[in-house]
């Protein structure tokens, strides 16, 4: 498997919450469908995630 470039956390141009995950030829965009508060652990994320991955030409 390739060696992760860089991750972070961001809004795309549908204003939905994902984290962008670079890797050597190809970007995987992992969309968050909610947010949910947590008493103890704060804010976490929906665990239903939809994943696109969109390779470099």
């Amino acid at each position: 498997m390739s060696e992760r470039l860089f991750s972070k956390l961001c809004i795309n141009n549908k204003g939905e919450l994902c984290e962008m995950i670079a890797f050597e030829g190809e970007t995987v965009e992992i969309k968050f469908n909610c947010l949910r508060e947590h008493l103890i652990y704060g804010i976490c994320f929906a665990f239903n995630p939809k994943f696109e991955t969109k390779r470099k030409k």
